[in-house]
């Protein structure tokens, strides 16, 4: 497995090198308008924790709490897997195609390419993953560690989705779990080695996060790549080449 750094390194030229390139605004203006879109379910998701909390307990409990006390909580989840799933497959198409050289730059017009192509591919792999993760994290003590475990077990279902549509959503989880297979712990150590940047972008008025956000994006579609394209070597059925490339 290559370093951090080199991964680091191949994002940064993936968006231009400098902070101000054309291709990092671009990604910027695309974190941006995705975090708008899923942010304002999360935000009211987070009103409430407790609410929520009430809700995987009910789950647990087999329907015995009240209809009043989850709906609203049922109703958030829902709407953050419609509209996060298919951010999370234009995320994992935009920056994907640019890191393997598909694309000059960052398709801005490609943030919404989730609502139109396979919806429901789509949404059925985000909501299995949220599922999966949230039983997980129904287990008593062990619980949380297991949820987040798992969830880094999952993290390449939406990547390997828009890279195999014809795939169902238990296949993605399925070929996810094996590609992430000994890499859980490098995939933590890569995202976690963005803290110092989102440190100075809080200290930027937070909108230099932004940059951070984007950086991390494509840091990660090229963690995603050499465990899809170079170790693993899965062959692709994908519609997302520029002509020439091969696949």
């Amino acid at each position: 497995m290559i370093s951090n750094a080199e991964f680091r390194a191949r994002a940064r030229a993936n968006l231009g090198g400098s902070l101000f390139h054309n291709n990092w605004l671009t990604a910027v203006a695309i974190v941006f308008v995705g975090g708008l879109i899923t942010g304002a379910v999360n935000l009211l998701m987070a009103v409430n924790p407790q609410q929520i909390q009430n809700m995987a307990q009910g789950m647990a409990d087999s329907g015995k709490m009240s209809v009043t006390v989850t709906a609203s909580p049922l109703l958030l989840l829902a709407a953050a897997i419609l509209l996060g799933g298919p951010i999370s497959y234009a995320f994992a198409r935009i920056f994907t195609k640019r890191a393997r050289g598909w694309a000059e730059g960052y398709a801005f017009n490609d943030l919404f390419i989730g609502f139109k192509e396979n919806y429901a591919g789509v949404i059925g792999t985000e909501a299995l993953v949220v599922l999966y993760t949230l039983l997980w994290s129904l287990i008593p003590i062990a619980g949380i560690v297991l949820g987040i475990m798992k969830g880094y077990s999952y993290s390449m279902a939406i990547h390997l989705k828009q890279d195999h549509p014809e795939w169902d959503a238990s296949t993605c989880i399925t070929c996810s779990k094996e590609l992430m297979q000994g890499h859980r712990w490098e995939l933590f150590c890569l995202q976690f080695s963005f803290l110092g940047w989102f440190i100075v972008g809080l200290l930027c008025c937070g909108v230099g996060t932004l940059w951070a956000e984007a950086y991390e994006y494509a840091a990660v579609a090229n963690f995603y790549i050499h465990l899809h394209d170079v170790e693993r070597q899965i062959p692709m059925t994908v519609n997302t080449a520029e002509p020439g490339a091969t696949v």
